[in-house]
């Protein structure tokens, strides 16, 4: 629950962290890098507060209650721990025969990728929560993506694996949003 009363994950920010030209508040931490803050990062950080602050659904009732049906466009989605605390990944969807939905419920069959960077079982999976948010626009979905690994640093996301390290402010949060602001503004300049 946060101080609203509502079911979502708080964006680690404090006032003024993360603005006009500041990638801010990573874990609780301010970052010091300074970057042009484009109208798409704005609306990239609008997205991803929006998917946190959709209410989760329990994996497991995800998928035996068919919810991911409800969600037939592509967007993004993010799944946090049993506890809801901790965000450990975030993706995609990354075609249009199956939406979001269908992407977020493919990390429930058994054994998948995801649950093997996590180490946990099939069944225990099915305790984490998923929050799945609508976005068409696939650069906005896109940018989306990766703004929030870059400021999350997810545990099942490659680019924390990497690191071979639990993610720690000083060594490799400064490091993955660097890379993943690379990676943003790589795509934006392929655009203009």
């Amino acid at each position: 629950m946060n101080a609203e009363g509502g079911n979502s994950i708080p964006f680690f920010k404090k006032e003024g962290e993360i603005g006009e030209n500041t990638l801010g508040a990573v874990h609780g931490k301010a970052s010091a890098m300074k970057f042009p803050f484009h109208p798409q990062f704005q609306q990239a950080q609008k997205e991803v507060e929006a998917l946190l602050s959709k209410d989760p659904y329990m994996v497991g009732d995800f998928v035996d209650k068919e919810e991911y049906k409800k969600y037939q466009k592509q967007g993004i989605y993010v799944f946090t721990d049993p506890e809801d605390k901790e965000i450990v990944y975030i993706g995609k969807s990354i075609s249009h025969w199956r939406g979001v939905g269908g992407r977020a419920r493919h990390h429930e069959r058994p054994w998948r990728s995801l649950q093997k960077k996590l180490e946990v079982d099939p069944e225990s999976f099915r305790n984490y929560h998923v929050r799945v948010h609508e976005i068409e626009d696939p650069l906005i979905r896109g940018t989306s993506e990766l703004y929030g690994i870059a400021v999350y640093v997810p545990l099942g996301n490659r680019i924390a694996l990497v690191t071979e390290c639990k993610p720690d402010f000083d060594q490799v949060d400064q490091i993955t949003a660097v890379k993943g602001r690379d990676r943003i503004l790589e795509c934006w300049s392929r655009k203009s």
